[in-house]
């Protein structure tokens, strides 16, 4: 949640921080927190890290809609 909070204010940097401390805690972080990390990553201008984070999140999820707007977005 605070992860949210920080990319709502654009704080991409700590928002991105926080969602990799998540996923180190809890290897099976849900969808929607990996779909935040790939935006933290795109806001910060690393485009091949947030269309890896997407891709990973369709491996995980091959129906997840969100992560292929993600790719879209991308390109």
């Amino acid at each position: 949640m605070l992860a949210q909070i920080y990319f709502i204010k654009k704080n991409y940097q700590k928002s991105l921080d926080l969602y990799k401390k998540c996923l180190e805690i809890n290897k099976s972080l849900p969808v929607k927190a990996r779909i935040g990390m790939g935006y933290c990553f795109f806001y910060l201008g690393k485009y091949e890290m947030a269309r890896a984070c997407f891709e990973r999140i369709i491996k995980l999820d091959p129906t997840c809609v969100e992560a292929y707007i993600g790719i879209a977005v991308i390109y």
